[in-house]
């Protein structure tokens, strides 16, 4: 597994690898678990700054609290999952001016689109189907 500092949005994939690791190995005690964790950290200040929370040196805390943690100080990735208005308008930008005839692109396009409003329209809903659809009718070209 590996863990690029510089790109937050990794640590979902190392932490997913490292429960991988810890399933396949057959690891079942919680301190192992965690080791893991640590154990393929780039950086030994990365290393020594997770082994220094709380949920790492409590024994009575499990692997999962110290996901729970670690992900705490990472919250590009929570809003990530929830979706943002930002990331939507961007995606927007970026397709702008789609043409007719790019079919891959619009379908490319829908899907990620589709992906975001899913989030951002759960309870409480953060846009309206309406001002969805602006943003989307509002990416194509007038050939549509």
């Amino acid at each position: 597994p590996t863990f690029d500092e510089s790109d937050p949005a990794s640590i979902e994939d190392y932490l997913e690898q490292c429960r991988t690791i810890n399933d396949r190995g057959g690891i079942t005690s919680e301190t192992d678990k965690k080791k893991t964790y640590v154990k393929y950290l780039n950086t030994t200040g990365a290393r020594d700054a997770w082994m220094g929370l709380a949920s790492y040196t409590d024994s009575q805390k499990k692997a999962s609290d110290f996901e729970r943690e670690i992900l705490s100080y990472f919250p590009e990735v929570s809003k990530r999952k929830e979706g943002t208005v930002a990331a939507l308008n961007r995606l927007c930008k970026i397709n702008k001016g789609i043409r007719m005839e790019q079919e891959g692109d619009l379908k490319r396009f829908g899907l990620s689109f589709k992906g975001l409003y899913a989030k951002l329209s759960q309870e409480p809903p953060v846009i309206t189907n309406k001002e969805a659809c602006d943003k989307y009718v509002g990416v194509l070209n007038g050939s549509f």
